[in-house]
């Protein structure tokens, strides 16, 4: 099967239509480059007239509206989580032992993080915050698990039984339910969507 690098409009809506219909998930080589950027997806924004700084608030006005939902099922909280891990994170060996760390733009989207990771896997993170300065136009925030980061990495499908990286989403959200597809693109978004 070809991997895609980046979807577009048209793609992203039949992939929702097809879950909607309760057909077949997209399959997790097709989602491992899932790009999610509103540029790429509506292209034109860049003009003289601002519209792409209009896009930018928008998309700060949604990822704050995102931050604020409230999801209960265990099943959909595991998905966003993963996704963010996923879109915004990454693993590090620090002395020998894995550490998971996500950065993130939003400070809502950082304690939402580090809400799930501590309610829904019992992890501890920590929260960092990067100042602005330099290329950084505001701050940002690096949500890390430095104690446990191993048993995290496993529980969210960032390695395999092996210790080994894996690539794209876990297999019980790319083939989940409605709801897990809504909590991995809203993870997604809030760890990555511009």
């Amino acid at each position: 099967m070809k991997t895609r690098t980046a979807w577009t409009l048209a793609d992203a809506q039949a992939v929702a239509k097809r879950i909607q219909a309760g057909r077949a998930a997209p399959k997790r080589e097709t989602t491992a480059h899932l790009v999610v950027t509103l540029p790429r997806l509506l292209p034109g924004l860049n003009g003289s007239n601002g519209l792409m700084r209009q896009h930018y608030r928008e998309a700060a006005k949604v990822k704050d509206e995102l931050s604020r939902h409230v999801v209960t099922k265990p099943c959909c909280r595991k998905a966003e989580v993963a996704a963010t891990l996923r879109f915004a994170g990454g693993l590090h060996i620090i002395g020998g032992r894995i550490v998971v760390e996500a950065e993130l733009d939003t400070a809502n989207a950082a304690r939402r993080l580090r809400r799930e990771l501590s309610e829904v896997y019992g992890h501890t993170p920590e929260v960092l915050v990067l100042a602005a300065g330099g290329l950084r136009k505001g701050s940002r925030y690096v949500v890390r698990v430095v104690n446990d980061g191993e048993s995290l990495a496993r529980q969210t499908g960032l390695i395999d039984g092996r210790g080994r990286p894996v690539r794209g989403l876990p297999p019980k959200v790319v083939s989940g339910s409605v709801c897990d597809a809504e909590a991995a693109w809203r993870g997604a978004f809030l760890a990555h969507g511009s």
